[in-house]
């Protein structure tokens, strides 16, 4: 048996290609992270019923061969994967650590894994529903901030184009990407934008702040954006 992972605390990028992937190796089950951003998680609370993910703790107990982990080097921690377990990473980041030989890596440095793989399904010539097509497109919407972000590449731009052609709801993904931030996010903002310093370095201005909570607080990566 093989499956498709991503990391804990997913954001679109995550389940976007866990998806495109499943597309691309539909014998692969999709197993959800435990954790799922929140907008995320409201994404999958009306549509998850018609689409292939499986809950970590519904996935079943089977001997498994191989796994293949989108937008993350890291496996996650997971029952039944041992050192025999082939193990095949597609991402969009930079290798941050050399990799053992039994692990394989296809990546390259563009804004979304998301993007990469939906280069792929257009070269396969895979169709994709509108809900499919829209949750891989938030995926590249959302990690290359509509974009904006420096990361964003030409090719990004052409995925996504490809993927409104599939029929991505533009109107979905903007309501999926707009949440407000719950009442800590928007505490925690605040205090960063009255304790923020601005520093020059090496020709840049660089703004730094630091606080300390004692809870856990998830989606900070919305916080700093």
């Amino acid at each position: 048996m093989e499956l498709i992972l991503s990391h804990e605390n997913a954001d679109f990028d995550a389940v976007g290609s866990m998806l495109a992937a499943h597309k691309l190796y539909p014998h692969a089950i999709p197993v959800l992270p435990e954790r799922l951003n929140r907008n995320v998680a409201g994404f999958l609370a009306l549509f998850a019923s018609v689409l292939p993910f499986v809950e970590r703790e519904e996935w079943p107990d089977e001997r498994l061969t191989s796994a293949i982990l989108t937008d993350t080097q890291q496996l996650p921690p997971f029952k039944g994967i041992t050192k025999r377990v082939k193990i095949r990473i597609i991402d969009h980041h930079p290798l941050k650590k050399p990799l053992s030989p039994k692990i394989e890596y296809e990546g390259e440095v563009i804004g979304a894994v998301s993007t990469l793989l939906t280069e792929r399904l257009q070269v396969a010539q895979i169709r994709l529903s509108s809900l499919e097509a829209t949750l891989i497109a938030l995926g590249i919407y959302e990690d290359t901030g509509s974009f904006q972000f420096s990361n964003t590449t030409p090719r990004d731009l052409k995925a996504a184009a490809y993927l409104q052609g599939q029929g991505a709801d533009l109107d979905m993904i903007s309501r999926f990407l707009d949440l407000p931030l719950n009442s800590a996010q928007q505490g925690l903002y605040e205090y960063f934008v009255r304790s923020l310093e601005t520093r020059n370095i090496e020709g840049y201005s660089v703004m730094v702040g630091a606080t300390r909570i004692d809870e856990r607080m998830g989606e900070l990566s919305v916080v700093a954006n």
